[in-house]
């Protein structure tokens, strides 16, 4: 879909380098600098960071539903 309206589709390997050009680096800083601030005491699933209480619970069951929900709206809008 994206190349179909470039205005110039051979561009497209140019713009997938500066994508990931950015992306990749942004995303190994801020992993380097989450170790350095909390080394091996945080587990890699986030949600077992948060001590567990109703508030959590309901958090992970709000986040489960809206992710339902996310894939089942852009199946539905594909099919459209």
């Amino acid at each position: 879909e994206e190349i179909r309206e470039m205005s110039t589709p051979s561009a497209w390997p140019s713009v997938m380098n500066w994508t990931y050009g950015v992306a990749i680096p942004l995303y190994w800083a801020c992993g380097i600098v989450g170790y350095y601030a909390y080394g091996d005491f945080s587990w890699s699933n986030i949600n077992l960071n948060f001590p567990r209480n109703a508030a959590n619970t309901a958090s992970i069951g709000v986040q489960v539903v809206q992710e339902v929900y996310f894939i089942l709206v852009g199946n539905l809008v594909m099919m459209l």
